[in-house]
């Protein structure tokens, strides 16, 4: 009648067994539950989790991965993907500088107004359009009315430029239209007029820092004024270092250039 020590041990072995199964298959199942809520537009992005939380710290939400609303982020992505023409770098990259991208509600209205109003006042095409954002990813979350136009109308009178100097400004440093006007430009237009520099010396030194703006001014004055007509409380010992810009000519955009251009002043 009683079972025999082999039986019993044998029944031992196969409860065991079969819970290990299915304990590992409770685990892969997790697993893969786990991989199917990842956000979609994370998968999108290629987004790691410290680009997350850098993400997050931008849009002030926490555990950003959980709490944004993927619907709406894919939506979000695959419009700006597909009016700017991006490509999968292109894109994070415009995220990744203008995080609210992710979670706008009026993405049809507010940044289409910008990208139109762009293409408007500069006439460009797709390909310029693009280069432009990509190149100023915040420039689709600025103001058209009460930060960008009022800018670019203070430049274009101010310094003076016509409307191909500008736009052909604007292409070749985009950046150019995030820097502060009331921080920035004013000064630096007042600055120039004060010392009789060439207001052009504001756009084409846009990107530099004051200190490295008001050197490079102390100097262009130095190289292009008689000694006599100098204004001296401009001048430093640090100009002698400096090289002049040859042949009477204004540095251009394309001169230099520094590690913190894109630094922005909104």
């Amino acid at each position: 009648g009683g079972s025999s020590p082999f039986f019993c041990w044998g029944r031992g072995f196969l409860l065991c067994l079969g819970f290990s199964l299915v304990a590992v298959g409770c685990l892969g199942l997790s697993s893969t539950v786990q991989q199917q809520a990842l956000p979609r537009w994370r998968s999108m992005l290629s987004v790691t989790e410290e680009e997350g939380e850098r993400l997050g710290r931008r849009l002030n939400v926490k555990q950003i991965f959980a709490k944004l609303n993927d619907e709406r982020a894919v939506r979000n992505l695959e419009k700006i993907q597909r009016r700017l023409d991006l490509d999968d770098r292109e894109l994070k990259h415009v995220v990744m500088r203008q995080p609210n991208i992710l979670r706008a509600n009026a993405i049809d209205t507010d940044y289409e107004f910008n990208l139109k109003s762009l293409t408007k006042r500069f006439d460009l095409d797709d390909a310029e359009l693009k280069h432009l954002v990509v190149g100023l990813p915040p420039v689709l979350g600025l103001s058209w009315p009460l930060n960008i136009e009022p800018k670019l109308d203070f430049l274009q009178k101010e310094i003076p430029l016509t409307n191909d100097e500008l736009r052909r400004r604007v292409l070749k440093r985009p950046t150019m239209l995030g820097y502060s006007l009331e921080r920035r430009y004013k000064p630096r237009i007042q600055f120039c007029r004060d010392v009789q520099a060439p207001l052009r010396l504001v756009v084409s030194y846009a990107a530099r820092t004051d200190k490295q703006f008001h050197d490079l001014v102390a100097q262009w004055i130095k190289t292009h004024h008689p000694q006599e007509d100098r204004p001296t409380d401009v001048v430093t010992k640090e100009e002698a270092t400096t090289t002049p810009t040859a042949n009477n000519r204004l540095p251009d955009d394309g001169d230099h250039r520094h590690p913190g251009e894109t630094t922005l002043e909104l």
